[in-house]
């Protein structure tokens, strides 16, 4: 997580502590804190010369302290030094609840109570500890001394203050750590929010994940991510592996990175947190780039997806359990994505089983325009490509040109296979295929932009096609994409009542009708793909053309199946 720029509960603690005993230096009292350990925890105040000197310049007051402390675990206690009875020592326990920074801290207090009679039993001290009697001397004497009275009102007074404000600092820590997960989790929560409100089933892998690591970027301190897919089955290969962040690391060094912590993370089903890169042999080729990671499995219904892999951080801090939970977060949302991704591509396989029955069926109804509908939706896309470079546009009118003789099935056999001249019943029957066709597909949502095609692939220029009989910039130009490719192979291939037309005479056609039954710009277009060897591409044409991936990428962002 990206961790929020707070004063350390520590130094707050010490400064309002120093503060505090600073406070009392002028009457000679000198405060300080310590763990059960006899470790002095705070700053020494500055304020008593006397006491800082004996600080400062003697190890032996130092451990007569820390001695003092490990032999009274459980209470109070007081310090006797030697025979200075003028000089008092007592350690106070500060009682603190569960969760303190420190548990139950001694505070040590040093009073002056008399100048004399310690005179001499100072100069022994003083001898004995290799100190300056004459300075300490000068210094104690700068402090009026506390008659015992005073001096036991004066320690009840700091004790009190002490408690104060050491439960003051754990409240203070206690508030700023509430604001802390606060803050964290309303980043969190906005964070799902963001991601929840932008996934669609419909949406590439590849773009889900690099708008997550685009918001984990601006939210977090991961310095790399990487998602790493297992399924491949329905999931575009491409989609096997999303590098994001910055780049520190290449797809081979992440696919050989996420072999590697397959076991890892199988065996432990949670979040695998690796803050000491060292610990691990198999990843020592990595100790380059890498110095922490954070991998997290994708999983639904006990089955493993993939995993999301978050590697290093701005300020080289360990990941921790805070961090292994909004990563386990995000990844919960990301595993009901793909698992709608991927019943979503069963949907497709269903889909467009469907329409290949479909398309076999015509074919099976008139053997001699066995092919027709494929060749057909191949010269819509050489034209679509050639003239307004939008695979978008490209990939619709293929499936209209695939699908604009599906009204066919609801036409007489007879008059579908008929080897004479059909009468005018009998065309104005085959008329009604492209309105039979467009009402067939109306009710598939998904083919909604390709009906067009189908309903109006015969409309003329000049105003005599039909079933609308629509006129130049009426007729939608899909339309007119699928009306010349199918004139064009209509021509060029036998039927049952004449033999094919050779290409230069169907060009000839076309140039005859362009500006009539044509539009002129796509008459030249498809004039000039004949002389770049359509006819031998269309040669090749499967009978059943293999249309998934075109289906797939022809799906708009956000359609629903």
């Amino acid at each position: 997580m990206a961790h929020s720029v707070l004063q350390h509960p520590l130094e707050q603690q010490d400064h309002d502590f120093l503060s505090w005993a600073e406070s009392w230096s002028g009457l000679g009292v000198w405060c300080t804190l310590w763990d059960a350990q006899g470790q002095i925890i705070s700053p020494t105040p500055s304020g008593a010369p006397f006491w800082k000197a004996l600080w400062n310049h003697s190890q032996e007051f130092r451990n007569e302290i820390s001695k003092g402390i490990r032999q009274n675990p459980e209470r109070s206690f007081s310090i006797p030094l030697t025979d200075l009875e003028g000089l008092r020592l007592h350690g106070i326990r500060l009682q603190t609840t569960a969760g303190a920074l420190v548990p139950n801290p001694i505070l040590i207090v040093g009073l002056i109570v008399s100048h004399a009679p310690w005179d001499e039993n100072l100069a022994r001290l003083c001898s004995r500890w290799q100190l300056d009697e004459q300075v300490l001397t000068t210094w104690a004497r700068q402090h009026p001394p506390l008659i015992s009275d005073q001096a036991s009102c004066v320690l009840d007074l700091v004790a009190q203050g002490a408690r104060n404000l050491h439960l003051s600092c754990h409240q203070t820590h206690e508030l700023t750590q509430m604001t802390d997960q606060l803050g964290r989790a309303y980043e969190e929560l906005n964070l799902l929010y963001r991601l929840g409100s932008s996934m669609r089933v419909t949406q590439q892998p590849r773009e889900h994940f690099q708008q997550l690591f685009d918001e984990l970027a601006r939210t977090t301190d991961i310095v790399a991510m990487t998602a790493i897919l297992y399924d491949t089955e329905v999931l575009n290969p491409d989609n096997r592996l999303i590098l994001g962040g910055e780049p520190i690391l290449d797809a081979p060094q992440a696919l050989r990175m996420a072999e590697a912590l397959r076991p890892l993370v199988r065996k432990s089903s949670n979040a695998l947190i690796i803050n000491q890169i060292r610990d691990y042999p198999q990843l020592d080729w990595a100790q380059g780039w890498l110095e922490q990671l954070l991998a997290v499995p994708i999983l639904r219904n006990q089955n493993c997806l993939g995993m999301l892999v978050a590697i290093n951080q701005c300020d080289r801090q360990p990941f921790d359990s805070t961090d292994a939970r909004l990563l386990h977060s995000v990844v919960d949302r990301s595993a009901i994505y793909l698992e709608n991704v991927l019943l979503y591509g069963d949907i497709n396989k269903l889909f467009i089983s469907v329409l290949h029955a479909l398309v076999a069926s015509i074919d099976a109804k008139d053997p001699y325009t066995c092919g027709h509908s494929n060749r057909v939706a191949v010269v819509c896309r050489r034209l679509v490509e050639r003239s307004r470079a939008d695979s978008a546009m490209a990939d619709r009118i293929y499936l209209s040109g695939l699908l604009h003789d599906i009204g066919k099935i609801g036409i007489s056999e007879m008059i579908l296979c008929k080897p004479g001249k059909l009468t005018n019943e009998e065309m104005t029957e085959m008329h009604r295929h492209s309105e039979v066709g467009a009402k067939i597909l109306s009710g598939i949502k998904q083919l909604d932009d390709v009906l067009p095609g189908v309903l109006h692939h015969h409309e003329w220029l000049n105003g005599s096609g039909y079933p609308s009989g629509l006129t130049q910039a009426e007729i939608p130009w899909m339309a007119k994409v699928v009306g010349l490719a199918d004139a064009y192979d209509a021509m060029t291939t036998g039927r049952n009542y004449r033999p094919a037309l050779p290409i230069q005479s169907a060009l000839a056609e076309v140039r005859r009708y362009a500006g009539v039954q044509f539009c002129p710009e796509l008459a030249e277009v498809l004039i000039q793909l004949v002389k770049d060897g359509l006819p031998e591409e269309l040669k090749y044409v499967k009978k059943t053309a293999a249309f998934e991936s075109v289906y797939r990428r022809w799906q708009a962002p956000g359609q629903e199946p």
